[in-house]
């Protein structure tokens, strides 16, 4: 028997209770026959002219009025809320989180795709979709550490200050760690439920354990045989003549977290780092117990009055001679009542890779460039084979090239070709380095000011895709020769005779007051962020000595 609380239905469609006046309506028109029958035939003669089937006190008009108004009653649409099978409640997980990103030099090697820094934002974009109720916070720091995030549950500010890091926001250079994990320490003091999640290269010695020590998960974004430390004047960080070669220190970090109560990760390509950072450890560390949420979905029961009314209706029009065919009217409702099992959904056959591909592929034909980049980001780190990996890069080099980034759409592309011969992927590499000397020769007349151009050449996700070639708004007109560029028309005659038009020279005096001027209205949010980092250092504090990197 099903137990329903009637106070808790719901109505779909309102409107279709409306199906009363259909039956009214066929009522007024057998009437209306029916009195116009009566006045062809004389009285006597109504027994045989005038057919009496259906009648207000017949069997036949109450069943028919009631199966109408079963079928008003199921087009109304009944429902109420049940819980969703297929979405369980999720426990929260109510707990502070502080995150601690590194953005030391040593943080844009590239021992992993694309760089240990870009990969930590990708690896934290990975963390707030998982989160579960707890509140994060970020951290950055280099020579000195900064507050950049207080913790929030928003998932918009979230997303929104990991877009935001970069290693321009911390202007002292090295790697002061344990300044960072101080600050952090700091701010979550006055937290119970707390957690620490240090995101580094970590090249540098882990402190000492302290006692009564904040959990602390440390996610490793350097790979075991190290790099080069690129410096931003695109040189290499040197010591005593020899390249500087940044490895973890994965040891003493290790022993530390486990020491805390955390753990402790390399990065991996897959989920299995976050499995066992997250799932196994952050999600485990005791938090406030809260009641879970519960998913609820809609559950429809118009069935129930569908299925009566359309028994009734057999009922009323079936010949009253044809027994069995009556008798099988009460099955046919039976069977109508029966609810099929919910059939288990097939599992999907595509993985995280071809998600990632789709949504990149998405945000191209939207012109979300920044959004193909990050997507096409995560498909090289989730492909299952080597295959994958190089489309995924080969389209994250087209991502790099729409937005400008020409140093970065040249290693995606060349690690394309390192992989597989693939004559698109060289055309695309002769383009990036036409557009890098030009960029070099500080031409700005000669490029494309809406950031467009290129020909690359035609793949799975194309830099012209839906693009025009750039408008010419400096294109010589053969009409008038004022429009001339200024190199082009020296010693050039005007069709009236007015003489060489004289070539314009700027004069240095002004420049710096140009300058100064276009200084003063410019918004920066970066400078303002970088100002507002600072403050979380105290005005007395004096740095340690650090390497540069």
């Amino acid at each position: 028997m099903i137990d329903i609380d009637l106070s808790l239905i719901d109505w779909a469609t309102p409107w279709g209770a409306s199906l009363l006046l259909v039956p009214l309506l066929f009522g007024g028109l057998r009437h209306r026959q029916r009195h116009r029958l009566r006045a062809w035939a004389d009285p006597h003669l109504h027994p045989w002219s005038v057919i009496t089937t259906g009648q207000p006190h017949s069997a036949r008009f109450w069943l028919e009025i009631l199966a109408w108004g079963l079928l008003a009653i199921a087009a109304a649409g009944p429902r109420i809320t049940a819980p969703d099978p297929d979405r369980p409640a999720r426990p929260q997980h109510p707990l502070t989180l502080m995150a601690v990103v590194d953005l030391s030099a040593s943080m844009a090697a590239h021992d992993i795709t694309p760089n240990r820094l870009a990969r930590a934002q990708l690896e934290l974009h990975d963390l707030a979709k998982r989160l579960r109720g707890e509140r994060l916070g970020i951290i950055v720091y280099g020579g000195r550490a900064g507050m950049l995030l207080t913790p929030t549950h928003d998932p918009n500010l979230i997303q929104l200050a990991i877009t935001r890091i970069g290693h321009d926001l911390i202007e002292a250079s090295g790697t002061n760690t344990a300044e960072a994990l101080r600050l952090a320490a700091q701010h979550l003091a006055a937290e119970q439920h707390r957690a620490i999640l240090l995101v580094s290269d970590i090249e540098t010695e882990a402190p000492p354990a302290a006692k009564d020590a904040i959990p602390l998960f440390v996610l490793a974004t350097a790979s075991g045989n190290g790099a080069p430390v690129p410096l931003a004047d695109g040189g290499m960080a040197m010591h005593h003549g020899a390249p500087v070669i940044s490895r973890p220190q994965s040891t003493p970090w290790q022993r530390l977290s486990e020491q805390s109560g955390g753990r402790f990760s390399l990065v991996h390509d897959g989920d299995a780092d976050w499995r066992t950072l997250y799932d196994d450890g952050i999600a485990r560390v005791p938090g406030r117990p809260t009641a879970p949420p519960t998913a609820r979905i809609w559950q429809t029961l118009h069935t129930v009055p569908l299925a009566l009314a359309l028994g009734l209706f057999l009922l009323a029009r079936l010949p009253l001679r044809a027994t069995r065919t009556r008798a099988l009217a009460p099955i046919i409702i039976a069977l109508s009542l029966i609810q099929p099992a919910p059939s288990e959904a097939a599992p999907a056959h595509e993985g995280p890779w071809a998600e990632q591909m789709r949504a990149g592929a998405a945000a191209w034909k939207l012109h979300d460039y920044g959004g193909a980049m990050h997507a096409f980001g995560w498909a090289t780190l989730v492909a299952d084979d080597g295959k994958e990996r190089t489309d995924a890069l080969y389209n994250l080099g087209n991502a790099h090239f729409a937005l400008g980034h020409w140093q970065a759409a040249q290693e995606a592309w060349t690690a394309v070709l390192a992989a597989r011969p693939d004559a698109r992927a060289r055309r695309n590499l002769i383009e990036v380095e036409r557009q890098q000397r030009k960029q070099r020769r500080d031409r700005p007349m000669e490029s494309d000011l809406r950031g467009r151009g290129g020909g690359l050449a035609t793949g799975e996700v194309d830099v012209d895709y839906d693009r025009k070639r750039p408008i010419d708004e400096f294109a010589p007109s053969p009409k008038n020769p004022l429009n001339e560029h200024a190199g082009k028309t020296h010693g050039a005659r005007l069709a009236s005779g007015l003489g060489a038009i004289p070539p314009f020279v700027p004069d240095p005096r002004h420049l710096p007051s140009g300058l100064k001027k276009l200084d003063g209205v410019s918004d920066r949010p970066r400078a303002m962020l970088r100002k507002q980092l600072q403050q979380d250092t105290p005005p007395d504090a004096k740095p340690a000595p650090l390497a540069p990197w």
